[in-house]
């Protein structure tokens, strides 16, 4: 496993409490949910081939839900350091259109949420930027923020969705 294979293996770990806060905000609106079961690669290619499709299914309706979790601070759109936000890297839209309905980014408390449907990528654009988690060059989806909605989360118990 190189180096930067087990990093993105340690983000992916890193990932799960945003999943987990999201999958409790849904259960909590009355939306049964069950978080996707995560599979690790031991190698790059095998990584692209294990790709998801989404990290919560909606088992009502079976769409999918894709979450982020930002390292920025922010509360709503006016605290937003910018005027768009990144939706996504462009290969994972690429593979699910049609599939995830929503993007979820999560601000660095998980106290609130932008909510980006996939119904809105008509307005996105294509950026090339390099995240800091990779320190990689990749194309990026971004949408303008007129296009999101801005949610404050409630403190939820939990537990009440499904896991694979």
């Amino acid at each position: 496993m190189t180096l930067s294979h087990a990093a993105f293996n340690e983000r992916l770990d890193d990932s799960h409490p945003a999943v987990e806060r999201i999958a409790d905000w849904m259960s909590s609106l009355g939306k049964p949910v069950k978080i996707q079961p995560t599979k690790k690669a031991d190698n790059f290619l095998d990584a692209q081939r294990l790709r998801d499709d989404g990290d919560i299914k909606i088992l009502s309706t079976g769409e999918m839900i894709e979450v982020k979790h930002q390292t920025t601070v922010w509360t709503d759109e006016k605290s937003y350091p910018y005027s768009s936000i990144i939706v996504s890297n462009k290969n994972s839209v690429d593979k699910n259109r049609g599939n995830v309905v929503v993007y979820i980014i999560l601000n660095k408390d998980m106290t609130h949420a932008a909510m980006v449907p996939f119904a809105t990528s008509e307005h996105w654009f294509l950026k090339k930027k390099k995240p800091g988690n990779t320190g990689v060059y990749e194309m990026f989806y971004l949408c303008p923020l007129e296009y999101v909605q801005f949610v404050e989360l409630p403190v939820v118990s939990g537990g009440a969705y499904m896991r694979q």
